[in-house]
């Protein structure tokens, strides 16, 4: 990652874990009075300007849902940014816990940045043996290899979860490579890691770890530690490292890096990965636009969408032979709102709006069917980037993002369905920093699936910062009636949170915290200020309707009724 990875670290850990109980409400839903938004969604396509309507086939041809998209970053730094619980010298049974209930399947370890100048085997073996060492090579920092190869397989393992590891590329050799996939199959078996990920964000100019390379160089590395890997891990997954720059999202240094990657080494690898899903990434420092700004982030999605299918048909022209075998791995992703720390926005990744993004960003993941795996960037953090943040008074805390992370993996659990949206109001959206100009976001989007027992589960989110929007989904071949549980995330103001810690670290030049509503919401939220809350809805003669809150996120389980 480019920003918060450059920053130093807090004063200490936290000890204790805060948590919100979520509340889940059973809903019949069959003769009940319909809401205003029925007459519309009779006809479907009946005018509204916060009318939106979607067309659900539930026996439409399904995909499997792709669960290593539910995947997430853990950094090997600062005890793993609290996930090492050095008080009990043991994994946090807290972040333990909140990372199981999320559902998460896939851990990226153990950069971001910090791979590119990471030897594996300081992070093994006995813990008052393994050594401080520097981070990366011009920051003064250290850290202790208190989360190292056994301590993540571990994690891992307790979470139900699968490993991605990035390995050295900027600095180690296929041979160094090889000998940790080794020792990954022998201590813990074969198939806990099936992605090895070689290097990260190598083609950045000047690139945190030192080893900022051409294109050409790192082509012959990934061939070369490529065959190092599957020597000792025949079945790896080997991803290589690209990113085909966009309007103002220009992170590639050489415009002609995926060209020459692909062409050169797209034949021995399974996936590319790409970090092409930040946003908003914003330079304006104006308090008085921070609405623009929410907007320009949940309208970005829209921009990532066509980015990914540029880039899997370059894929395929360069490798026409494996056309449409080589997947992509969002390897890091989220919202992200400043690079510069003295920016009033650069905390408002913990903000009810950012989850939104979260699940905007997830729609566009489960659609194209060549994503096969992303990482969200990143589980834990003592600083901002964190899905699981820390408190004020101790502990830690899932942000709204988490939340509505979690609820994705709770309604979309096996398949994931076509629901095709057929009307609605649109936003447009200026260039903004790093996040260019779009015209035609959906106010309302979604998602459907099908789980294993024959539940429907729809995902729908509302970007309008300001007013409820009606939804109307009509299911073809619906049954008579559904019982239905309606959760929904949901807060006063898009830029309120969690009541996790502000950033203030002595002597640091972060932005003082600031709110951006009139209510200012971002300074006085607390532990219930967003939270996951009981929904309604209604289904009558094949469509369900229900209106959803500003900035907010619903999931919907539809059980037909006996």
């Amino acid at each position: 990652m480019i920003s918060s990875d450059k920053m130093p670290p807090p004063l200490r850990r936290r000890a204790f874990i805060g948590r919100l109980a979520a509340f889940v409400l059973g809903v019949t839903l069959a003769a009940t009075p319909a809401p205003p938004a029925v007459a519309l969604a009779r006809g479907v396509d009946a005018p509204s300007d916060n009318l939106t309507t979607f067309t659900l086939a539930q026996d439409a041809p399904a995909r499997p849902l792709p669960e290593p998209v539910f995947g997430t970053n853990v950094e090997w730094i600062r005890a793993g940014n609290g996930l090492w619980n050095a008080k009990e010298k043991q994994l946090d049974a807290g972040i333990i816990r909140m990372s199981r209930d999320a559902g998460i399947t896939l851990i990226r370890f153990p950069g971001g940045v910090w791979s590119d100048f990471y030897n594996w085997r300081d992070g093994v073996g006995p813990h008052d043996k393994r050594p401080e060492t520097k981070i990366a090579p011009k920051l003064g920092e250290t850290s202790r290899h208190d989360i190292g190869t056994d301590e993540i397989a571990a994690f891992a393992k307790a979470i139900g979860a699968k490993l991605m590891i990035t390995v050295n590329a900027g600095h180690g050799t296929p041979e160094e490579a090889a000998a940790w996939a080794a020792y990954v199959r022998d201590t813990h078996g074969a198939d806990i890691a099936p992605y090895w990920e070689i290097g990260n964000e190598l083609y950045m100019a000047d690139d945190l770890s030192g080893g900022s390379t051409t294109p050409e160089a790192y082509a012959a590395r990934v061939r070369d530690f490529a065959a190092a890997i599957r020597k000792e891990l025949p079945q790896a997954k080997i991803a290589a490292i690209g990113l085909l720059n966009y309007g103002p999202y220009r992170f590639n240094a050489h415009d002609n890096w995926n060209e020459v990657v692909l062409a050169r080494a797209g034949d021995v690898i399974d996936v590319l990965a790409i970090h092409n899903s930040y946003a908003p990434l914003v330079t304006t420092r104006s308090r008085g636009r921070w609405d623009a700004v929410y907007r320009s982030m949940l309208a970005a999605p829209q921009l990532i969408a066509k980015n990914m299918r540029d880039t899997a048909a370059q894929i395929d022209r360069l490798q026409p032979a494996r056309a449409g075998r080589i997947g992509l791995a969002i390897t890091e992703w989220g919202p992200f709102f400043a690079v510069d720390p003295t920016s009033p926005y650069f905390d408002h990744i913990k903000t009810l709006g950012s989850g939104v993004f979260v699940a905007r960003t997830l729609d566009v993941f489960l659609r194209d069917t060549r994503v096969e795996a992303a990482n969200f960037f990143k589980l834990s953090d003592w600083l901002n980037m964190g899905w699981i943040n820390h408190t004020p008074g101790g502990g830690f805390r899932e942000t709204p993002a988490l939340l509505v992370f979690g609820l994705y993996r709770e309604v979309l659990t096996d398949a994931v369905l076509p629901l095709r949206r057929e009307s609605g109001p649109t936003f447009s959206t200026p260039e903004q920093g790093f996040t260019g100009r779009v015209d035609d976001a959906p106010a309302v989007d979604g998602i459907a699936g099908r789980q294993a027992d024959g539940r429907i589960g729809i995902m729908l989110s509302n970007a309008d910062l300001t007013r409820a929007q009606q939804v109307a989904v009509r299911i073809e071949g619906a049954a008579a009636g559904y019982r239905a549980q309606v959760r929904v995330i949901t807060g006063p103001s898009a830029d309120a949170h969690r009541g996790t810690a502000i950033i203030e670290v002595p002597g640091v030049a972060f932005a003082k915290a600031a709110s951006f509503g009139k209510d200012g919401w971002f300074i006085r939220s607390d532990a219930d200020t967003v939270g996951l809350r009981p929904g309604d809805a209604d289904f009558r003669d094949g469509v369900l309707t229900l209106t959803l809150p500003p900035a907010s996120v619903a999931g919907v389980t539809l059980a037909p009724l006996p």
